[in-house]
């Protein structure tokens, strides 16, 4: 993609996306990004355009496994400090993201037809200090039933940094659906 601005600078990213289906269970998704960037020289706009110039990267690899009985999706992803997409929506740089969410799957016949107990496990640091920006490690479970129904619930541990100090919470969150009657289609999202 490429942005030109008026009276000068521009953004400009340019990369490969791919994904390689290794059989029918495994699949390995990917991108690389570069991009540079040119601030215009419009001081009476904002005090940062004044012509400087960014180079960076971006990167993100995922791995997701589907099985009948469990499931795996492992991530991981950067943004450089110097990485710019003025055309998408990448709303925070510099920093290094992994994670892991693995899942049990079963089937039951009764009221329940598809339940799915997982964790989840990321770490967020900084690009270039490595510091820890934010972890998190999550247990929950998603569902599909009779009459429509499906939803999930997760519970979390959430340690996040805010200036220099890193705060922890803990949260709960949750989604329950079901279509009124037959011939009203349930909302999805």
């Amino acid at each position: 993609s490429a942005r030109e601005n008026e009276g000068g600078g521009h953004n400009r990213v340019l990369g490969p996306h791919f994904l390689w289906k290794r059989n029918d269970r495994d699949r390995l998704l990917g991108q690389l990004l570069i991009s540079s960037t040119e601030n215009p020289v419009r001081p009476d706009l904002h005090p940062q355009s004044g012509g400087q110039t960014f180079d960076g990267h971006a990167y993100r690899f995922v791995f997701t496994r589907d099985s009948k009985r469990y499931d795996i999706w492992a991530a991981t992803t950067g943004y450089s400090p110097g990485f710019r997409a003025d055309n998408g929506f990448v709303a925070q740089t510099g920093f290094r993201r992994v994670g892991l969410w693995p899942g049990l799957r079963f089937y039951p016949k009764r009221f329940f037809s598809y339940v799915r107990p997982y964790t989840g496990l990321e770490h967020d640091a900084g690009f270039e200090g490595g510091e820890t920006l934010r972890t998190g490690a999550y247990q929950g479970f998603e569902f599909q039933g009779k009459w429509g129904s499906n939803g999930w619930m997760t519970a979390g541990h959430v340690t996040e940094r805010v200036g220099s100090t890193l705060l922890t919470r803990d949260q709960l969150g949750f989604n329950l659906r079901r279509a009124p009657l037959r011939w009203v289609p349930a909302h999805q999202e």
